[in-house]
């Protein structure tokens, strides 16, 4: 079962590297790894939480203790769907507050985005396949409230722009709906077009051309090959591979 005062204690520690996201940041960079459609072990995903620096972990007890509460987190959002990751009870009544440096929501959009943006080139081959407007519209919504400067950037390319407040508090109301279809659609795919090829042919799915979505300034710098960590042993000391143990529970 996930340790939440045990991760927000862990997490929130001056002890942490500088990067370390938060507990809320965290969820919102699980979101985006659960979302994606390919199966990303524990072991690929666990070292960008601490912004690939070294946690300093006190002792290997607290190493393990940490670890089975990140994976436990991740699980309960593959089990639960997003209203395990999603920090609904956190929000602030004052949706302009959600803009705010120590928001729980803002952390959680930084952490999608530094989910989503690692994984720029698992979504890029299948961007092509959402509808016109729509990615941008899901990117819109689950990324509005990282910094009250970027919403503000966002608003001036909107046509016929709402004010910040009305477009925060409309982005409040519409989170967990936009996060629901971005979860379905990306599930779909992979379980429609990824699965079925990794599993009968042992290749690559065949998609569409698709334009690439552009990660700017935050890169996709230190992201070791996912693919090669399918066949190697699950994290959780089977042995198998893990596309044939718990990453069977994504399927």
């Amino acid at each position: 079962m996930a340790n939440p005062k045990l991760l927000r204690s862990f997490l929130s520690s001056p002890k942490r590297p500088g990067g370390t996201l938060t507990y809320h940041g965290t969820q919102g960079f699980l979101f985006a790894v659960m979302s994606a459609p390919e199966l990303i072990p524990p072991s690929e995903w666990m070292h960008l939480i601490f912004d690939d620096e070294d946690p300093s972990f006190a002792s290997d007890r607290e190493q393990s203790d940490v670890f089975s509460a990140l994976v436990d987190l991740f699980n309960a959002g593959i089990l639960n769907g997003t209203g395990a990751l999603l920090p609904t009870h956190a929000i602030r009544e004052d949706p302009l507050a959600n803009l705010e440096e120590d928001a729980p929501l803002s952390h959680w959009a930084q952490g999608f985005i530094r989910g989503f943006w690692w994984l720029e080139d698992v979504w890029s081959p299948f961007w092509g396949q959402v509808a016109d407007d729509l990615g941008d519209y899901w990117l819109f919504v689950l990324t509005f409230f990282a910094s009250r400067g970027s919403a503000e950037e966002m608003l001036e390319g909107v046509e016929d722009p709402l004010s910040l407040e009305e477009a925060a508090s409309h982005i409040v109301s519409a989170l967990p709906e936009v996060a629901s279809d971005f979860l379905d659609f990306w599930r779909r795919v992979y379980e429609e077009q990824v699965y079925p090829a990794m599993v009968g042919q042992g290749g690559e799915p065949v998609v569409e051309d698709a334009p690439s979505i552009q990660a700017d300034d935050l890169g996709t710098e230190g992201r070791d090959s996912i693919e090669a960590s399918r066949n190697a042993p699950c994290d959780c000391g089977s042995g198998k591979p893990f596309a044939e143990c718990c990453g069977r529970e994504m399927n």
